[in-house]
């Protein structure tokens, strides 16, 4: 079966690697927002979704992530 390669740009999921790569930060810090809680909402810092076996992060967590810093 030949592999489709797909833009890192047009993705709709991306991988903990290619979100710490979009935000440049490490993949280390990509877990730890995962798992930290916004102490105002409740809710993790980075949204995740987990598909099979693999944790990944879709495009607008990333967005809404950097919104909510830069303001």
């Amino acid at each position: 079966m030949a592999k489709l390669h797909i833009a890192l740009q047009e993705k709709m999921l991306l991988s903990i690697e290619e979100a710490a790569a979009v935000l440049g930060i490490g993949r280390d810090l990509v877990y730890k927002l995962i798992s930290e809680l916004d102490p105002s909402t409740g809710q993790a810092r980075l949204y995740s979704v987990k598909v099979g076996r693999r944790r990944m992060v879709s495009r607008r967590a990333l967005e809404k992530f950097v919104e909510g810093v830069a303001v």
